[in-house]
């Protein structure tokens, strides 16, 4: 591996008095030898390595969050329309229905069964 700060250091003398007169030619010709340049451009590609292998992981699991998303999506529609069926009486247990409705507590509790699923769902399934 390569001393980076030193060789870092080296380069930006160098550039500062490319005409080497204080031996910054010669130091930094030392420093950049082709170990180093190998040893640079392996780092460079492990580097790209790790990049892309976590760049891979983060596209999968963007697909895998979208794939949820548009699932909770579809739960949540159909919830909806499931509600929508029940009532939006049944929800409101401390007054019960505006008319006489045998079914009013089966509906209430079929409210209240969808409401804790869909919630369940959106916090992940219980996991």
């Amino acid at each position: 591996m390569t001393d980076l700060t030193k060789l870092k250091e080296l380069s930006e003398r160098y550039i500062a008095n490319p005409s080497g007169t204080g031996g910054e030619d010669s130091a930094f010709r030392a420093a950049a030898n082709p170990q180093a340049i190998l040893g640079l451009i392996a780092q460079i590609e492990g580097l790209e390595r790790l990049i892309n292998g976590r760049w891979r992981e983060i596209e999968e699991d963007r697909d895998r969050l979208k794939a949820e998303n548009e699932a909770l999506r579809k739960a949540f529609d159909e919830a909806n329309e499931m509600l929508a069926r029940i009532g939006d009486f049944a929800h409101d247990k401390s007054a019960g229905p505006a008319v006489p409705d045998a079914l009013w507590e089966i509906r209430s509790m079929a409210y209240s069964a969808v409401r804790i699923g869909f919630d369940i769902a959106l916090e992940g399934g219980g996991k």
